[in-house]
Order: structure tokens, then C-alpha cells, then sequence
């Protein structure tokens, strides 16, 4: 194993959050950025909808902050989303002062319209692409910036801990096959969510989690890990072939078809199509349980070819080559696993409750989203949250980090480990499928952590085989978000229970875990 240089800040994760991050870090000091993926493999890139702001005429910061509260069902932080919208201007205008260009239409910027908004707020770059345009901004940027240094292909195995702070991480060198530590006196986690546990979902395959279940194993506390957002519109094949359409396309006045040919979305809800995304994604579910069909239709057909192939091009083009033509064809779609609202539980800057440790973006958990993420506020989040970690990590530059003497753990890995992991990995994709699904109840809920704990018995006690220990990993993620499922006994915004269909004041408040123990923080 070799020691390499200490830095500054050491992000793990190269999407949005962890670019953002490192930009505004690269002004006080060394940065580090450890991706195991390449760039347009993660969910930034892969972002369609756009960022939301309160940017356009007649919009406010009122309203928006309005929206995301009744959007969170009464569980965000107030404090958290009032940062997220005020600070959210600032950092959308540094990126337009920095040369990134957003859509205009006459001369102004185009805001759009999304589930959830009662305004025109969200803004787009190359229509539905605008999470690669923005991405792919940064991405140019970052590279351009002498003190900052990119280590692609390279695996995170653990966090490096002592005396209840990080001081680094230990890597895997996915080319080389070498293993390497490295240390600094900041480390963010910018790593994503962990919706690749499901079958069905629109998250590129490196999307498990692996932040969330490091930090836990780490001493840090994750909150929410109940609430997983389903997006309504995911195209759906018999393939299996999974593509989101865009929220975008519902906000220009696409409808939702149900097999009988039937709008519906007026039957569950007043805003029809552009109701919150928990809401159109269980009315889907439910007129997907009266049909004989595994899908239902979005009909954009209205809205025009001109208009559908100016504002969607990368969605036309994927449904045609599927042989859809959504210029005069109705398009299949099903809700698909798409947002952990879940997370690190961290402080209006990030900070874990471990020293040291920082988790942006949809690793985190800041509070923004609540019980249920409105559209659009994550790459919102990623700036806003990746800027505030950076600049309060600076704090840091100059201290002492305690680095461990010698490494107490001489780390192997093997083919056999790699395919055990991913037959693994298939078997916790179905019971999450089948399972811990858009609706939940208790009997299910129990069937799955047996599952999970006969699983986790299968697994060598201890073992200095990465894929092993990554393993085990994934099996405590698996159990935390089926634990935290039980415990809630209520139906709330990204989480629904059967047995308990309706909101209870006994769960007005978070779900905290903390090694093997829950506790329930109620909200004053």
C-alpha cells in the first residue's frame, strides 16, 4: 500500500456537487478529486429537468421556498431551504458570470415549468440535456485549474478514521489494481444516492450508495434513508430499456394516458399533471395495478413537432430510436427508482457529525428536500450546499490531521469477491423491487430484512478482500432504508405504507441512525 501526499480537501465524486465543490475549494487550497467513473456516467450528467431559481419575472424567493416546503410534507428545514433558494441566485449567476450559458428565448432566459411549482422557475441549458451542459461546464473549468488534481478509474474502499475524525481514504486503482491512501485535512463526500438497489431505475449502475454506507461505517449519523423518490416518467420497454422523460415535458402540457386512453391525474390531485412528484408517481402506480398492462402513456403528440424536437431533442431521439415517435405516438412509461432523498445528516455546511467528513448533494442530507424532493432543486442543491461545504472547510487549511502510523488492514482483491458482490447486488435489486417498492407495508418490510440478514450471514466475518468488505457495505445500506421504512408507521411524501395510509403527528420529524441504533428526531 502506498502513502501519498496530504491535501487540503479531498472530494470523492465528480458530478455536479463534488465539481462545484472543488472550484470554490481551489481558492484556499490543494484539492484532490477521486471519481470511479467516467463524467457522463453520473447522475449530473444524466440530469434533464434543470435547475430551479427564482430568477424570472413575477417569481419570488417566497414562492419558491413556499413550494419546497408544501413539496417536503411538512418535514424540511427551514432554515436549510431558505439558504438553498436565497444563496441558489448567487451561485446560478456566478456560473453565468463565469461563461456558462443558459437557454434564452426572445432575448430573456427560458424558465420552465415542473411538478410542484406554482412558477416558471427552472432553468435549462440545451433543453432537456441542461445536467451534461452544466456538468460538462464545470468539468472544463475544474480542469483548467493548476491546484487541482483528477484521479479517474480509482475505487473508494473506506474512509480513513481516527479519533472520531477522517483523515483521508483508502483507494483501489481500477486499471493498476493498486492500492493507495491518501489523506486530507477536508474530505467531501459528493458520491450520490443509492438507487441502482432497485432493478428499475434511471441512476447510471455505480449509483449504490457507497457514501452513504462509508460514512455509516465511519461513526456517522444518516437520516431519511426511508424516502426514496420514484420519477413518474420513465420510458418503459419489455427490454428493459430505462430512460427518464423529462418532467419538462409534463410542465410545456403533455398528459398522462391511462390503458383505457383516459387523462386521470385530476382524480388524485388539482395541479393534474404538474402535481408533486410523489403524487403522480402513486396514481401511476395505482392505474398501472387496474390495467392488465405494466405501463401506462405520456401524450406529447399536442405539443408539436417543432416544439418537441427545439425543447427535447435527446428525449425524441432516444424514443425514436426505440421505434417511438413521440411527435405522433403515445410514449410508455412507468415510475422508475430515481432520487435518495436520504442521507449523511449533515449542518447548513455540510459537516457530518464526524470531524473532518462533509457529504454534498444527494449523499446528503440537508433537510432541503423533506419527505419528498421538489423537481429540479437538486443540481440547485449541488451548487448552493458544495459552495457552503468548500468555503467552511477552508477553516481547516493550516490544522494538524492525524494520520495513522501504520495501515492496519493490507487490502487484496479477487475475482471471486467481484462476482459474489454483484450476484449479491442482483438479489438486493429484487427484494427492493418486490418489496420496498412506491408502496410499502409491514409484512413485506420484515420479509426483506430477513432477506437481507440471511444474506448478510453468507458473508465472511471478517476479510481484508475489498469486494467483500464493500459487500457488507451494501447489505448495512440495504438494512438501514428497510429499518427506517418500519419504523416510519405513516405514509408521507416518497414513503407509503398500505397499513398505514395516512399522515400521523407521531412522525413529524427524522429517522436517525447511527451504527446499529435508530432514533426518531421530532420536529418543535
Amino acid at each position: 500500500m502506498t502513502n501519498n501526499k496530504t491535501y487540503d480537501f479531498l472530494i470523492v465524486g465528480s458530478g455536479l456537487a463534488g465539481l462545484f465543490a472543488a472550484y470554490q475549494a481551489a481558492k484556499y487550497g490543494s484539492v484532490l478529486i477521486v471519481s470511479k467513473i467516467k463524467e457522463n456516467k453520473i447522475n449530473s450528467w444524466l440530469a434533464q429537468g434543470g435547475i430551479a431559481v427564482a430568477m424570472g419575472e413575477g417569481d419570488s424567493i417566497g414562492s419558491h421556498v413556499e413550494d419546497t416546503l408544501k413539496t417536503g410534507r411538512g418535514i424540511c428545514n427551514k432554515e436549510a431551504v431558505k439558504v438553498l433558494v436565497e444563496e441558489g441566485i448567487e451561485c446560478v449567476q456566478e456560473l453565468i458570470d463565469t461563461g456558462m450559458k443558459f437557454d434564452k428565448k426572445n432575448g430573456k432566459y427560458n424558465f420552465g415549468l415542473e411538478g410542484g411549482h406554482s412558477k416558471r422557475r427552472v432553468i435549462h441549458a440545451h433543453g432537456s440535456s441542461t445536467g451534461e451542459a452544466v456538468t460538462r461546464f464545470l468539468y472544463d473549468k475544474v480542469k483548467e485549474i493548476a491546484n487541482i488534481t483528477f484521479l479517474h478509474h480509482t475505487q473508494v474502499l473506506d474512509l480513513i478514521s481516527t479519533k472520531d475524525e477522517v483523515a483521508g481514504i483508502n483507494t483501489l486503482d481500477m486499471e493498476s489494481g493498486e492500492v493507495n491512501s491518501f489523506y486530507s485535512r477536508n474530505t467531501i463526500l459528493a458520491t450520490g444516492g443509492y438507487n441502482n438497489i432497485y432493478l428499475r431505475n434511471t441512476n447510471p449502475n455505480a449509483a449504490v450508495g457507497e457514501g452513504i454506507s462509508m460514512a455509516l461505517s465511519a461513526g456517522a449519523e444518516i437520516r431519511d434513508m426511508e424516502f426514496t423518490q420514484f420519477h413518474p416518467t420513465a420510458f418503459y420497454s419489455e427490454s428493459g430499456t430505462i430512460f427518464l422523460i423529462s418532467e419538462a415535458v409534463r410542465g410545456e402540457g403533455a398528459y398522462l394516458i391511462n390503458s383505457k386512453g383516459e387523462r386521470f391525474m385530476s382524480n388524485y390531485h388539482e395541479m393534474e399533471e404538474l402535481a408533486p412528484r410523489d403524487v403522480v408517481a402513486k396514481a401511476i402506480f395505482e392505474e398501472i395495478k387496474k390495467s392488465d398492462k405494466k405501463f401506462i402513456y405520456l401524450d406529447a403528440r399536442h405539443l408539436g413537432e417543432t416544439s418537441i424536437k427545439d425543447n427535447f431533442s435527446n428525449i425524441y431521439n432516444f424514443a425514436l430510436a426505440e421505434g417511438i415517435d413521440m411527435t405522433s405516438e403515445l410514449i410508455p412509461i412507468a415510475p422508475a427508482a430515481h432520487y435518495s432523498v436520504g442521507g449523511i445528516k449533515t449542518d447548513l455546511f455540510g459537516a457530518t457529525s464526524v470531524g473532518r467528513l462533509f457529504a454534498i448533494g444527494e449523499v446528503a442530507s440537508t433537510g432541503v428536500h423533506g419527505a419528498n424532493r421538489l423537481a429540479s432543486n437538486s443540481l440547485l442543491e449541488c451548487l448552493v450546499f458544495g459552495r457552503r461545504a468548500a468555503v467552511k472547510a477552508s477553516e481547516n487549511i493550516g490544522s494538524e490531521i492525524n494520520i495513522p502510523e501504520s495501515d492496519l488492514i493490507q487490502y487484496k482483491v479477487s475475482d471471486f469477491s467481484m462476482q459474489h458482490y454483484n450476484i449479491t447486488l442482483h438479489k438486493l435489486q429484487r427484494i427492493f423491487t418486490e418489496k420496498v417498492g412506491i408502496i410499502r407495508n409491514e409484512d413485506d418490510l420484515n420479509d426483506a430484512l430477513t432477506e437481507i440478514e440471511i444474506l448478510s450471514e453468507q458473508l465472511p466475518a471478517m476479510s481484508s478482500d475489498s469486494f467483500f468488505r464493500k459487500e457488507r457495505d451494501l447489505l448495512n445500506l440495504a438494512e438501514s432504508i428497510v429499518r427506517s421504512a418500519l419504523y416510519r408507521k405513516e405514509s408521507r411524501g416518497a414513503h407509503q405504507r398500505s397499513d398505514h395510509p395516512d399522515l400521523s403527528s407521531k412522525f413529524y420529524g427524522h429517522v436517525v441512525l447511527i451504527n446499529s441504533s435508530i432514533k426518531f428526531e421530532k420536529i418543535d
